[in-house]
């Protein structure tokens, strides 16, 4: 492969190359960027040259190198990762269709927060200027509760979803329905038994009789 067939994950093309894969350049710059990326307290462990050189190994070239076997063992295509980047990718369209549907809110005026405020003053202790910032918070959120639940009930129309509420029992409840049900045959089960028990006992005390009688008239 050629360095033109190579890829180079740099933003910068200019920087300096610090390692070279059969399928990838990393230049300085992937380092530094990477760097500039994490929290300032993780940045001290990767200060200096061996710092980068220990980023470029953990960072960058073991999550490459692990990738590219995975590929060619077919790790990718297995349906565990199919799975898996199915739900990445269900997870990242549901929130661009959210962000994009509810980019449009604008932020409520003074008097559309006074209002607010006025309806819930137990909650914010009759102290507006106070909690204005949680006033502000808690409008945002719950107007874009209401939106999303607009959004909801149209779709819900527009997709022809139908809604079984009959089935909407907890599955505790079924078990302990079910465990009812078992119990209550078990108490019939034994009654049966019992009754059965009570037909033939008069039977039995007849028979128990006849041969006492017979043991008596042999007697005499």
């Amino acid at each position: 492969m050629t360095n033109i067939d190579r890829k180079n994950s740099s933003k910068n093309p200019m920087s300096p190359i610090v390692a070279q894969t059969s399928t990838q350049d990393f230049t300085l710059a992937d380092i530094d960027d990477g760097i500039a990326a994490l929290p300032l307290e993780q940045r001290k462990i990767f200060e200096g040259k061996n710092g980068r050189m220990i980023f470029l190994q953990q960072q960058l070239l073991l999550p490459h190198l692990c990738y590219e076997l995975g590929k060619k063992e077919g790790v990718d295509k297995s349906s565990t990762v199919v799975s898996k980047l199915a739900d990445i990718r269900r997870s990242i369209v549901v929130q661009e269709v959210l962000s994009k549907k509810l980019a449009k809110m604008e932020m409520p005026t003074d008097a559309e927060l006074q209002l607010f405020f006025k309806a819930n003053e137990k909650k914010y202790e009759s102290d507006f200027e106070k909690n204005r910032n949680t006033i502000l918070t808690d409008y945002i959120s719950f107007f874009r509760s209401q939106k999303i639940q607009r959004l909801m009930e149209e779709q819900m129309k527009l997709q022809n979803v139908r809604l079984y509420t009959n089935a909407l029992v907890d599955s505790a409840a079924l078990v302990d329905s079910a465990a009812l049900v078992d119990s209550a045959a078990q108490v019939d089960s034994a009654a049966q038994v019992d009754s059965a028990a009570q037909v033939d006992s008069p039977a039995e005390v007849s028979s128990t009789t006849e041969i006492v009688g017979g043991i008596k008239a042999g007697g005499e």
